[in-house]
């Protein structure tokens, strides 16, 4: 298979993942021929001549390029895609602070995230737990919130936790378990 390797920088403006093109990372080889069971190393290299300031952020992203001889008319071919986070930090990087909020918007109830650290928070295998008794469990990974900056994530159907409920879950820090308020 032919995999081409791209990085692009991982911003998360009103509270959305988005990528931005950038030459301040690069990653080699760009595209390689990979023979079934091989492996291959990418190497990812910070170029930029200015110093990192806080944690910068990155997503390498790998993406199969199908083989147009091997086409079969009426046959579904997938190309595989994987987003590989990378970063980068400076020696005083302060951690993630994460405040947390449930809100409500389109008919769901959204987990909030703000973090005023400079360095991620990777969040996983989340329960929320309400005094109404709703438990809401989200197995596996919800997502990361960037230092500096905002998350949310649809959680639960609008209603279901009615007010505050109690976060558990695990972080790139270590285990987490909050009270969050409805705002």
């Amino acid at each position: 298979m032919t995999v081409q390797s791209r990085v692009f920088r991982w911003l998360q403006p009103g509270a959305q993942d988005s990528l931005e093109r950038s030459a301040d990372v690069v990653v080699s080889p760009p595209a390689i021929q990979l023979a079934p069971g091989a492996t291959q190393t990418i190497r990812v290299v910070r170029v930029a001549r200015t110093p990192v300031s806080g944690e910068e952020a990155y997503r390498v992203v790998l993406n199969e390029i199908p083989d147009q001889s091997r086409r079969q008319a009426g046959a579904v071919a997938f190309a595989t895609e994987l987003r590989i986070p990378v970063f980068f930090a400076d020696a005083g990087v302060r951690s993630a602070d994460v405040r947390w909020s449930l809100r409500r918007s389109g008919g769901a109830t959204h987990l909030v995230a703000q973090n005023t650290g400079d360095s991620r928070l990777r969040i996983a295998d989340v329960t929320l737990s309400a005094p109404n008794g709703a438990t809401v469990r989200h197995p596996g990974l919800l997502g990361y919130v960037l230092g500096g900056s905002s998350m949310e994530w649809p959680i639960a159907p609008a209603g279901q936790m009615g007010g505050s409920a109690r976060l558990s879950a695990a972080t790139n820090l270590g285990a987490l378990d909050v009270d969050v308020p409805m705002r």
